[in-house]
């Protein structure tokens, strides 16, 4: 078959340029969903959306990608989205009990190894993106994947995440951090609990939010778990080791099922990629000084995560990216499909991934004092955008895709959504760039926006110079 590679990325000089430019974009949107209205996974599907219509326009493969597999490719990531709570802290050499203990008026802090919280950050990055590691691992990979392999690789994901989670992590944990899991049969006892912190985990299904029978002076009370001292670490922790067991076996699962050792290859540097990048800024929780660093320090470890991780997979993609493919196969093709559900789709996928996400974030940015109005507003603009994205796909009869185009040859689609959540995040609900006096985030922010707009003007002008040599 024909080869299907198209290396955009020729010299020294335009990868210098993309790893950055992937670096900014992905520490604005990082930044970006620590602020209200972008939070959880859902934040996380809007930075990979924007992370993954950049790779994909950066490093086309003919065929491989369609506009299914980029709003795929981000609630891959966004599902996986790991917790973190009170681990940042842990490489501070202190862990929060977070709970108070009965009678106590304030929360106790413990003492702890701080390689137990570097540790515990490098497993919460291992298995943080996983799955959005498989799907680019099949993107670059010679094999021919069909989208049941991707669902195959995703129960054995979760089957050996949720396997290790109840059954081993708890051991593991306490061999990381004996401190931390003292700490929660502590306050078990307080509470007058007499289950233990494994058989809890189990019997609650990992679930801390969940209230459970306690006993404090002889009277009966119920109380959530994240709410007892040290409950919160250890079930985060407990999943942290689960995700990052599921994102083992994955790997393994890719030589071992799929005989694919670049993809096992591509999905293991995903996930370590995401491991520093999420580990090397919290350093930043030692500051004490200056002050204004030091009490802007979680927003900047948020933009440090983003920029280290989209610096680091593209680094780590570059060389992939460059080997020759043989298998034009798409990895989500509609073929065989009536005609009708092909619309459908497309519909589905623009919609997902260019509107509903901005639509919900102005909805949950808007005043308080507009609170009436919000809702009414959020489901106008929903049908105003759905009927645009109905509309672009019927006049887009070819490509069935309302970009009119396949994402690889849609240069602008990834800088106008960019645009789109940085207007929300400066100038809608907490109005960041009115903030007076500007914190260092906010000028952050601002240099980032101004040099990623420079940055990759240029970076597409030199691809297209290139491309026109050819």
């Amino acid at each position: 078959m024909k080869d299907n590679t198209q290396n955009r990325v020729t010299d020294g000089l335009s990868a210098c340029l993309a790893a950055l430019v992937g670096a900014l974009l992905t520490g604005m949107m990082w930044r970006l969903r620590g602020d209200h209205g972008f939070g959880g996974s859902f934040g996380m599907f809007c930075v990979l959306t924007v992370l993954t219509l950049f790779l994909v326009w950066l490093f086309p493969r003919k065929n491989k990608a369609n506009l299914p597999f980029v709003t795929l490719a981000a609630l891959a990531g966004a599902v996986t989205t790991g917790g973190w709570g009170t681990v940042n802290s842990q490489i501070t050499g202190s862990l929060t009990a977070t709970g108070l203990f009965p009678g106590e008026e304030a929360v106790s802090q413990v003492a702890v190894s701080p390689v137990s919280g570097i540790v515990t950050m490098l497993l919460l990055g291992f298995g943080w993106l996983p799955l959005f590691g498989m799907m680019f691992a099949q993107y670059f990979s010679d094999r021919k994947y069909h989208v049941f392999n991707a669902l195959e690789s995703t129960a054995v994901f979760y089957a050996a995440r949720y396997l290790f989670k109840f059954a081993a992590a708890p051991a593991v944990y306490r061999l990381i951090c004996p401190q931390a899991v003292k700490l929660f049969e502590d306050g078990l006892r307080a509470y007058g609990v007499e289950q233990t912190p494994q058989s809890l985990l189990l019997k609650c299904m990992g679930d801390q939010s969940k209230k459970i029978a306690a006993v404090v002076n002889g009277e009966a009370m119920k109380i959530k778990i994240k709410e007892i001292p040290g409950g919160r670490n250890f079930f985060t922790c407990c999943a942290i080791l689960g995700a990052a067991f599921g994102a083992l076996v994955l790997i393994l699962y890719f030589v071992a099922r799929f005989r694919d050792k670049k993809g096992a290859a591509i999905t293991a540097l995903v996930c370590g990629a995401m491991a520093a990048a999420i580990t090397v800024p919290d350093t930043l929780f030692l500051l004490k000084s200056p002050q204004a660093l030091a009490d802007n320090k979680w927003s900047l470890w948020e933009y440090a995560t983003g920029f280290l991780f989209g610096l680091f997979t593209l680094l780590v993609l570059l060389p992939f990216a460059r080997q020759k493919l043989k298998n034009n196969v798409t990895l989500f093709e509609l073929k065989g499909l009536p005609k009708w559900l092909k619309k459908a789709i497309a519909v589905i996928s623009f919609f997902g991934t260019f509107c509903l996400t901005p639509v919900m974030v102005v909805g949950k940015r808007i005043d308080v004092q507009s609170e009436k109005a919000v809702l009414p507003a959020t489901i106008a603009a929903g049908v105003i955008a759905l009927g645009v994205t109905v509309w672009f796909t019927v006049k887009n009869k070819k490509t069935l895709s309302p970009l009119g185009k396949p994402p690889a040859k849609a240069p602008l689609a990834c800088p106008v959504l960019t645009t789109v959540f940085l207007l929300v995040y400066y100038f809608i609900g907490p109005a960041r760039a009115l903030e007076q006096p500007l914190n260092p985030v906010t000028i952050v922010m601002f240099v980032s926006t101004a040099l990623c707009a420079a940055l990759y003007a240029l970076l597409a002008a030199r691809l297209n110079k290139a491309a026109q040599t050819k």
